[in-house]
């Protein structure tokens, strides 16, 4: 099994910044998320690093902010 099932993932434009909210509903000896972007959808690079709940079997929620986003068009994962 996955150590993560993640529930949602949405990236919002605010103020010129791009924040970013997920929610998972199983957490298993998981850290930390790494949250990266991409211009292609293919090359992705790191953004920010959030801790992690490390087990969990309950609805957590996470946000996280890109402060210098590409223009255009990001890819989020």
């Amino acid at each position: 099994p996955l150590p993560v099932i993640l529930v949602n993932f949405r990236a919002e434009v605010v103020s010129r910044q791009v924040k970013l909210d997920w929610q998972t509903s199983t957490e298993l000896n998981t850290r930390h998320f790494v949250v990266e972007r991409s211009r292609d959808g293919q090359n992705f690079e790191a953004v920010t690093q959030v801790a992690a709940k490390g087990n969990s079997t309950s609805l957590q929620l996470y946000n996280a902010l890109d402060a210098q986003p590409f223009n255009g068009v990001s890819y989020y994962r």
